[in-house]
């Protein structure tokens, strides 16, 4: 028996703009589904709302206001949302959404993901020198990205969920992603992987359409980003206009961005970066 795909966001106001052009992305390519958000504080929900009217989405809010997990560096409290989903949702099976995904296309094919013996589903990161770091941090053997996390919602995961909210109150001087560190320690070897299709979090193009992608590196609407598929998101914002999302224009190249992004990706071919990234993550980490 084929289950209704569901899906859910967490966000808070900084994030609203992505949510929503994320939201209007699976809403065009999955009528009649469903659909979750988690707010972490009073964001207009307009834009939403009507996006899932016209494709007749079932959209549920939930407001959560009782998660004293800290927020660290750049990374706001609407992160730690997706820990607290299997208590709020009651679906048999679901899954999580980072807001700076876009989806592509049907995502039945996702939902009905036979997870086995397995909680949930994640993309297995490459050995990259921060991901070596995390795993001897961790003491683990595998690292696997949290941006989109297929959730079969049993005791064992609620459990899990739970464990993970416990190991990030205790070690959150060790966690630099908190909640994905956290994921990856308590759900090691309970994880089943996810292919890049449903997950395309690199900015070069594939050898065949993802279904979602992740913007978790090079990200459109930033200065000096190098994503093959930026074209998308863009293309999204200029046909749902009519919610409002034409307000989320495209950054406008001028002279100088053309030189700075021209100089970045001589530095990108020489590997510099890359040697940069090695001596924050092994010598001054």
């Amino acid at each position: 028996m084929s289950l209704k795909t569901v899906v859910a966001w967490c966000s808070d106001s900084n994030y609203r703009k992505l949510l929503e052009v994320s939201f209007y992305s699976f809403a065009i390519n999955n009528k009649n589904s469903k659909a979750y958000i988690i707010k972490y504080d009073d964001f207009n929900e307009d834009n939403l709302i009507a996006i899932a009217e016209e494709y007749n989405i079932e959209l549920l809010f939930f407001k959560l206001t009782d998660d004293d997990l800290p927020p660290i560096g750049r990374y706001s409290r609407a992160m730690y949302g997706r820990l607290y989903l299997t208590e709020l949702i009651n679906d048999e099976v679901f899954i999580y959404l980072d807001c700076d995904t876009i989806i592509t296309s049907n995502l039945n094919s996702l939902i009905n993901t036979r997870l086995g013996i397995n909680n949930i589903s994640m993309l297995k990161e490459k050995n990259t020198n921060i991901i070596k770091n995390r795993l001897s941090s961790l003491d683990i053997n595998d690292y696997f990205n949290s941006g989109v996390i297929v959730i079969s919602n049993s005791l064992s995961t609620k459990k899990n969920m739970r464990d993970v909210i416990n190991y990030i109150k205790k070690n959150i001087d060790i966690l630099v992603y908190p909640d994905q560190d956290a994921l990856n320690v308590i759900f090691s070897n309970k994880i089943k992987k996810l292919d890049s299709k449903y997950n395309y979090i690199y900015p070069k193009k594939s050898n065949e359409m993802p279904i979602i992608i992740h913007y978790a590196h090079e990200k459109p609407w930033l200065p000096l980003n190098n994503n093959y598929y930026s074209y998308i998101y863009f293309d999204l914002i200029d046909d749902g206009y009519r919610y409002m999302l034409s307000e989320y224009s495209p950054i406008q190249l001028s002279k100088n961005y053309i030189i700075i992004k021209f100089f970045k990706n001589i530095l990108k071919k020489l590997n510099i970066i890359s040697l940069i990234q090695f001596i924050k993550w092994r010598i001054v980490k």
